[in-house]
């Protein structure tokens, strides 16, 4: 559900691109994300599916060892930390000028 949620997010972001900077900055999307879409579906689910894995750590402790899997764990727990940063300071060009809140 997380990547659902994420190219919803994405493609609101690439309408907002549109709307302030005009119809050509969407197009960056249908570029990008939609190859990436079509060839994760067609190269790479064969893997998962064949593999019997239900997520990707599953596959990677299947297919390489629990060390990757646990490589895999910590560097996606850093991100997590790193991006609930951002996602908190995200905000604050809106946070403060609005109801005045400070930083």
């Amino acid at each position: 559900m997380p990547c659902v949620s994420a190219d919803l997010g994405a493609i609101l972001g690439m309408v907002a691109n549109g709307m302030q900077y005009g119809a050509m900055t969407v197009h960056y999307y249908w570029i990008g994300a939609v190859p990436a879409m079509v060839s994760l579906g067609i190269v790479m689910m064969p893997f998962y599916h064949h593999s019997k894995a239900r997520s990707v750590p599953e596959f990677l402790g299947r297919r390489f060892n629990g060390a990757t899997q646990l490589l895999n764990a910590i560097t996606f727990a850093v991100v997590q930390i790193l991006i609930a940063g951002v996602n908190l300071h995200a905000p604050t060009p809106v946070m403060e000028p609005l109801p005045g809140w400070p930083l």
